[in-house]
């Protein structure tokens, strides 16, 4: 198929995503959506025709790294290379392509005049894993965990409270633009009260078990989870939808070795694979016998320096400018990335609304790199930290090599997903992370999640966010009219790398998932989840 044709069908199924969307929309929400983004453009091996879904069979994903917890929305993060969580656990809402929410277990929802009251009508005869009933009560108790908490998400909730058993109703502090998409993420998922209460006698206990051990309403129950080697699930024959899902059987087969995994999917033991090394992608695609999901960039990567210790090199804007000019941008994405990555100065890709072309940001410039280093003080260079987790090996060799020329002598230091999570959320760290962060379903939202002054305790645990940077982060998150959320999220996208430079921004991720002819259905329209009610293998 040649490109133009191409286009002309992926816009053809857009629009009729659109039209979907647009018609299961028509029974909610009141709050203003955003405009479709737009994905890298590359060309993928369409699926062979067939007469539709088959029933039975097992698919078999091989990821390369482990997941630190699987199963509880409070504590839960997209961690381990893909949304597991949504096999057993399901979401209030749920997003389509545009990030924009729609119906799933509340099938429909509405604010009154005030924007301070939601009002959610839930989806009834749906059980849990357990066989307890999801009702209005279940999903208070859930949101009630996650306000607890102090997450960052539900932050503007006041009260959770129920009119019947069908009916919730959410009381806010304040309008909230982002309250819905949220709630389309993981904290909006449900779990079984029961089966917590059930699971420990302490706090501690309950929580630990349901990390562990996800019980929900969706198409897959929990079985097995062997550490570092494998995680099952089988198929849930009391799932609300009917004649869904249509697996017997996921098995998720952890393979940290590169090329061991690479070797795995083309022996044929594996049916999809998850990588985050690009070049393997690459060959794949080069042979021509995979289907290739592209899907919507998933993460901007930087650097992320520890700017709230006041002895740290990184606490100088000089410092932190002189990082960014070392850098070059272009040629980091263009060869770790090869070609699926883009290079980018700010929180967004330049495809998506997020992004501010107004930006100027630090074009690669050795020389106004050093000259900033002895600016800040340091005519002989500095002698840091660079940490990442064992998939960022090349990006960190890089770096080192980038910045050995400016005079930052940067020891490179590999850590685990879950010593990344304790960096992150509790200790802290000395020198600069390679941080990636998602910008799915939106730039504003993980803004929201990770710069307000309600994300402070769990994130950016070491680093210098500005007041005021984190008041028009809350501004932006509140406004509840599209047109207002871009213009605000554009002036944070100016504040937060012109005039603060806090986190340093270098590529957008397109992470491309190959997978064999015989998988169908393995991601539709919704952003950020995958629908493995839906997934079918070809006999």
């Amino acid at each position: 198929m040649n490109k133009a044709k191409l286009v002309k069908l992926v816009c053809f199924a857009v629009g009729l995503i659109v039209i979907a969307s647009m018609l299961a929309i028509s029974c909610g929400t009141t709050t203003t959506t955003a405009p479709a983004t737009t994905t890298n453009p590359v060309t993928t091996t369409p699926a062979p025709t067939t007469s539709g879904p088959v029933m039975g069979g097992t698919l078999r994903f091989g990821i390369n790294q482990d997941y630190p917890t699987i199963g509880n929305p409070t504590t839960q993060q997209y961690s381990g290379g893909y949304p597991l969580t949504d096999i057993c656990l399901e979401g209030l809402v749920n997003l389509n392509a545009k990030g924009e929410p729609i119906p799933y277990l509340a099938t429909s929802w509405s604010f009154d005049s005030s924007g301070t009251i939601l009002t959610m009508k839930l989806r009834k005869g749906v059980k849990f894993h357990d066989g307890t009933i999801f009702d209005a009560a279940a999903a208070k108790w859930n949101l009630d965990r996650s306000v607890s908490a102090n997450k960052t998400e539900v932050a503007s909730i006041k009260l959770v409270d129920f009119t019947d058993d069908s009916t919730l109703r959410i009381t806010l502090k304040q309008p909230d633009g982002l309250l819905l998409v949220y709630l389309g993420g993981m904290r909006g998922m449900m779990m079984s009260p029961t089966a917590y209460k059930n699971s420990g006698a302490t706090e501690k206990d309950r929580n630990a078990w349901a990390e562990a051990n996800p019980v929900g309403t969706g198409p897959f129950k929990f079985t097995t989870w062997e550490h570092d080697v494998k995680i099952e699930f089988t198929k849930n024959p009391d799932y609300w939808q009917a004649g869904q899902p249509y697996l017997d059987k996921i098995v998720f087969q952890i393979i940290k070795n590169e090329a061991t995994l690479l070797s795995s999917f083309r022996a044929g033991e594996l049916d999809v694979m998850y990588t985050q090394q690009p070049q393997n992608v690459k060959s794949l695609e080069d042979e021509g016998k995979y289907n290739l999901i592209m899907g919507d960039v998933t993460l901007c990567g930087g650097l992320e320096g520890d700017s709230k210790h006041a002895d740290s090199p990184w606490a100088k804007k000089q410092v932190r400018q002189a990082a960014a000019y070392a850098i070059d941008n272009e040629q980091f994405a263009k060869t770790i990335g090869f070609g699926y990555w883009v290079a980018t100065n700010q929180f967004d890709v330049p495809e998506r609304w997020g992004y501010n072309p107004n930006v100027v940001g630090y074009p690669y410039n050795p020389d106004k790199a050093k000259a900033l280093l002895t600016e800040a003080g340091y005519p002989n260079g500095i002698n840091t930290t660079v940490y990442g987790m064992s998939h960022y090996a090349t990006m960190l060799a890089a770096l080192q090599g980038y910045f050995s020329k400016v005079g930052i002598t940067a020891e490179s230091k590999i850590v685990t997903p879950a010593e990344r999570v304790d960096m992150f959320s509790k200790a802290g760290w000395n020198g600069v992370w390679l941080w990636e962060c998602t910008v799915i379903p939106s730039t504003l939202m993980n803004m929201g999640r990770n710069f307000t002054a309600a994300a402070a305790p769990t994130r950016m645990i070491s680093v210098d966010v500005p007041a005021d940077f984190s008041a028009l982060v809350s501004k932006a998150i509140t406004a509840t009219d599209f047109e207002t959320q871009k213009k605000l999220t554009w002036d944070i996208q100016k504040q937060m790398v012109d005039e603060y430079a806090f986190i340093t921004f270098i590529y957008g991720v397109y992470n491309p998932l190959p997978t064999t002819k015989k998988v169908h259905d393995l991601r539709e329209d919704v952003n950020n989840h995958w629908t493995p009610a839906i997934t079918w293998l070809e006999k």
